[in-house]
């Protein structure tokens, strides 16, 4: 079992990732953009927590 402390880390960790991937994925708005849409409605989904909200906007991306 991981300690609070060491979640915490992971999470932090995981986070990085994912505005790492964030930026990567702006290549593709003109590359790909299915894949880049794909890419956008997937982290609504994530951020709002799977929720049917109309304003969910991801939470760590950065324009």
């Amino acid at each position: 079992m991981l300690s609070g402390a060491a979640l915490e880390d992971l999470l932090a960790s995981l986070m990085d990732e994912v505005r790492t991937l964030d930026e990567d994925i702006k290549a593709f708005k003109l590359l790909n953009r299915p894949l880049y849409d794909g890419y956008m409605q997937m982290r609504k989904i994530i951020s709002s927590g799977g929720g049917s909200s109309a304003k969910a906007t991801p939470a760590v991306l950065v324009a």
